[in-house]
């Protein structure tokens, strides 16, 4: 007796499951050092910025990295369970089964360094495909496509420096740069496991497809065109990696019968390509994904070994401004005493009208000023003088700070905090002497302030309240 056709749910497993499109990969021309600065700072004076009057509420950041956490999950599922299952797998397959713990670790320390509030001081984009992210994060997008996810220290300083030509960056945006770049990674990464792992579901649907068709054949042809109909209700899209598989698992089978073949080539038809045209690109595809991801992941380890300190101050054009201190001691103070100056710095820039960049050319200006009229008074002479210390409050006017509702409280009446608290201390020392030279003018005796009664004193007072209670 022939066997019967198979059922509709061993069919349905060549269907791969709908998903919307990720996006391609960070993937385009690969430039030099010198030409990606190019390219940065042609995209810094591109850039279109959202007025800062008018802050955001939320970054879109955490929203990508959580997607791209959730989607990564489930590529890591299939693709596991595809080398369970003993099914071969790509080498980019591989290379994200291998490092999937590592790809975790960085979504983690995202999430830690990406509080709700993070980037929302950073300049936004206005418009394009990254509108509302900060614009050093589309910078980094450019980055990272222009090198296929591969690039070391002095490619990215040079890359940044290009871009600071035309669009100069904030000091929070330099420090934003490290978890830009994971996030960009992370991004990347989720875009190259969609692939990777819907090819690996379509080759899965594809091998059992051919299983089902090979024992039709053999066993009931009769359910060749039943399995054939099937297959082109259950996935009526051409996928090219599905057909190739196909192929492949058919080629050269005796069983393989004339219906089978008519409706095989058919379908290649319908892609607008020979068959050797779909296995070329499906290998060039699979080659680019496996140099993606290895690119990816050995760029997340660099990132874990760099010295970010010193990355940042080989950006920054503030920090940069900053060390020619006339006075010659901010270059050799250590990084958390020029870091308070900084944070100083940028704090002032948030509420003037003049940007980091400027604040610090006339900080420096200032002391130069201050040299040339007195070379001896180094003190005056130096940056820190306008930034954290007496210099500061006329500073500030000058370049039109507005200060804080507390700090004008703190400069206003607080200022005067040691006559304010000795006034305190005088006058509640005044009442207390008023209040002694009443109780006394009533009969009382000052000794009872100062002095305690005696274990003595206490047992005869004791006495005397029982003999009178026994009266």
């Amino acid at each position: 007796m022939a066997a019967a056709p198979p059922t509709t749910a061993s069919v349905r497993r060549a269907a791969a499951p709908s998903f919307p499109d990720p996006g391609a990969p960070m993937r385009s021309d690969l430039l030099t050092a010198e030409r990606a600065a190019e390219r940065a700072r042609a995209l810094g004076a591109a850039q279109k910025v959202a007025d800062a009057k008018s802050p955001a509420r939320a970054t879109p950041l955490l929203g990508l990295v959580d997607d791209a956490s959730a989607h990564l999950e489930w590529c890591n599922e299939q693709l596991a369970a595809a080398a369970r299952e003993q099914r071969a797998v790509s080498p980019a397959a591989e290379w994200l089964l291998d490092n999937f713990y590592l790809v975790q670790a960085q979504v983690r320390t995202v999430r830690q360094d990406l509080p709700a509030h993070y980037g929302l001081e950073l300049p936004r984009l206005a418009t394009g495909d990254w509108a509302g992210f900060p614009r050093i994060y589309e910078a980094v997008v450019e980055l990272v496509a222009h090198t296929d996810a591969r690039f070391d220290e002095e490619y990215v300083i040079e890359y940044l420096n290009g871009y600071q030509d035309t669009a100069p960056l904030s000091i929070g945006e330099v420090w934003a740069f490290p978890i830009m770049l994971r996030v960009a990674l992370i991004e990347n990464l989720r875009r190259i496991a969609h692939r990777v792992a819907t090819s690996q579901l379509a080759e899965s649907a594809a091998d059992d497809a051919a299983d089902a068709l090979l024992t039709a054949a053999q066993d009931a042809p009769q359910g060749v065109a039943w399995i054939l109909a099937e297959i082109d209700r259950l996935r009526p899209e051409v996928d090219p990696v599905f057909l190739r598989r196909l192929a492949q698992r058919l080629q050269g089978r005796e069983s393989v019968t004339e219906e089978m073949t008519r409706w095989l080539e058919a379908r290649v038809a319908r892609t607008g390509r020979t068959f050797e045209e779909i296995v070329h690109a499906e290998q060039q595809e699979q080659a680019a994904d496996q140099v993606s991801v290895a690119n990816s992941i050995t760029s997340v380890r660099l990132l874990e070994a760099l010295d970010w300190h010193a990355f940042f101050e080989s950006c920054s054009l503030v920090e940069h401004i900053l060390r020619e201190d006339p006075a010659g001691v901010y270059p050799r103070m250590d990084f958390r005493s020029r870091d308070r100056y900084r944070h100083a710095l940028e704090g002032m820039a948030r509420r003037s009208q003049l940007t980091e960049v400027e604040l610090a050319e006339a900080v420096v200006s200032s002391a130069l000023d201050r040299l040339a009229a007195d070379p001896s008074d180094l003190s005056r002479g130096h940056v820190g003088w306008y930034l954290i210390a007496g210099g500061r409050f006329t500073f500030e006017r000058s370049v039109g700070y507005r200060p804080h509702l507390r700090e004008r409280a703190y400069r206003g009446p607080l200022r005067a905090k040691g006559l304010i608290y000795w006034g305190i201390l005088y006058g509640t020392a005044i009442v207390l002497a008023f209040l002694l030279a009443a109780w006394m003018a009533a009969g009382g005796h000052p000794r009872l302030f100062y002095t305690s009664p005696s274990p003595r004193e206490l047992l005869v007072s004791a006495k005397r309240h029982r003999v009178a209670c026994n009266k």
